[in-house]
Formats: C-alpha cells, structure tokens, sequence
C-alpha cells in the first residue's frame, strides 16, 4: 500500500485552490466598489439636503449671496461630469444647458453653475455665508444654487443630478 498523495491529486487540489481564491478576490473587489458608491451616493444626498436648504433660504431672502464668476463651472469641469453611460443621470444635452447658461451668467453669477470642491463644501462656500456641516466630504460638485441642482460623478459609470438642469 503507498503512502501520500500522487502528483496528480497535487495539482489537481492547487488548482482548485487557485479558483477558489480567484473567485473570492473577484467578489470582494467588487464589493468594495460598491461600497465606495454607496458612500458617494450617500455624501451626494447630503450636500442636496444642503442646497435645498440654502436655495430655500435664497428664495425666501434668508440668506444674501455673493457668489462671483470665478467659481462658475468651466466647459472642462462640466465635461468631466459626464459619463457616457445607461447609470448616468447627465445627458449631452443638460452638459451643453449648462455651458449656455454659465456663458451668459458672468454677469450674474448668482444663476450659474459653480463648481464647489469637497473642501469648500466642508469648510466654506466663497460668496455663502452658511455652514454645511458637512465633514469626509470626497467628491466635487456642480451646483446651482439659484435652482438648486446639484450635479456629481459618483463613480466612473455614474453622475447623479438633483433636481432639473435649465
């Protein structure tokens, strides 16, 4: 009677190993990207409650503004939005509605799109006396505090936007 194993009961067994583990790299990676985009997805209906917050107040002449040209979003920030995918809820045509009226909002800059990093978001919008509150914010943002959308890429496939791009 022989004692141990064969060579090929060895490989046979490495390979299944090697699978196995494929299979629960594979998951797991993928369960990590899903988790980041529920975070950024969360962070995103975070600064909404903001903007509606503050857009509500605008309305209602609670707050003053002094928002000027320089943080109006530029053709290249707004295309850095847009994500040419089905999950994206940014059309070409909403991208090209933004530019238009970012053209014409240099002499109002109060009706155009800015475009907010995650820090000012954190620590201070320039021309917006009001605090978010807001901390660990990692995304930027495209907003119009005016209307009160909020346009953010929160994945490589994915661009969320609040409320209707005009």
């Amino acid at each position: 009677m022989k004692k141990g194993i064969s060579l090929m009961t060895l490989i046979i067994t490495v390979v299944v190993i090697i699978i196995l583990a494929s299979i629960t790299i594979f998951n797991g990676l993928d369960t990590f990207k899903r988790a980041q985009e529920a975070k950024a997805e969360n962070e995103f209906k975070d600064v909404c409650n903001f903007v509606r917050t503050l857009s509500g107040n605008l309305e209602a002449g609670l707050l003053d503004t002094t928002l000027t040209k320089d943080t109006l979003a530029t053709d290249e920030q707004i295309n850095s939005m847009y994500v040419d995918s089905e999950e994206s809820q940014l059309t070409p045509e909403e991208v090209n509605i933004i530019s238009n009226v970012n053209e014409t909002a240099v002499s109002t800059p109060d009706r155009g799109y800015h475009y907010i990093t995650a820090k000012q978001i954190e620590y201070g919008i320039p021309g917006i006396d009001a605090d978010s509150s807001l901390s660990n914010v990692g995304n930027d943002y495209i907003i119009n505090f005016y209307y009160g959308v909020v346009i953010s890429r929160v994945s490589e496939e994915k661009t969320l936007v609040s409320g209707i791009v005009r």
